[in-house]
């Protein structure tokens, strides 16, 4: 077995390899041993909800090679005094700016904004950007999404509208 310790939502956690024979019996055993504890199973929904409640990218929605660390508020991490593959690429996007900018919404209603929905002004008739992540957030009661917004087009604790199914709601 292999053992590596996660903590990708802030909270402890631990990831098993194992043969795939020896799965279900590892997992019997590990919630009969966490039983007496409270132990109960989480999957990946719960991840993805803690994850965006933090504000937290994950590649193949707010990451991508379509995405660059700039535009995901991630310039921070980028040790351009290493070399690396890519590196001379993000050295020349360094100090430029950026086209969109990755931001998280709070929804004033129950309905969740999902990936690839359209997100619009404060006037609603023009798109400005586009969902990435949202759930419904069930430690916060309200829901939550991460979107990709054209640089400039949203002021902090602004209105936008998200396109849900044909409606424009308010988030």
């Amino acid at each position: 077995a292999l053992l590596a310790r996660t903590g990708y939502t802030g909270e402890d956690g631990f990831e098993l390899y194992v043969q795939n024979e020896a799965a279900r019996k590892l997992w019997n055993l590990i919630l009969e041993a966490g039983r007496p504890d409270g132990a109960i199973p989480a999957g990946l929904a719960c991840r993805d909800t803690l994850r965006l409640e933090a504000g937290m990218a994950l590649y193949g929605h707010e990451l991508s090679l379509t995405t660059n660390p700039y535009e995901a508020g991630l310039g921070r991490v980028v040790q351009l005094t290493k070399d690396f593959v890519g590196r001379d690429a993000l050295a020349r996007r360094a100090d430029a700016p950026v086209e969109r900018k990755l931001l998280g919404l709070k929804g004033t209603g129950r309905r969740a904004a999902r990936e690839g929905y359209a997100v619009y002004d404060a006037d609603g008739g023009r798109q400005i950007g586009t969902i990435t992540s949202g759930a419904l957030s069930p430690t916060l009661g309200y829901p939550v999404a991460l979107c990709y917004l054209e640089s400039g087009a949203a002021e902090l604790d602004s209105t936008v509208f998200v396109d849900i199914r044909g409606t424009r709601v308010p988030f």
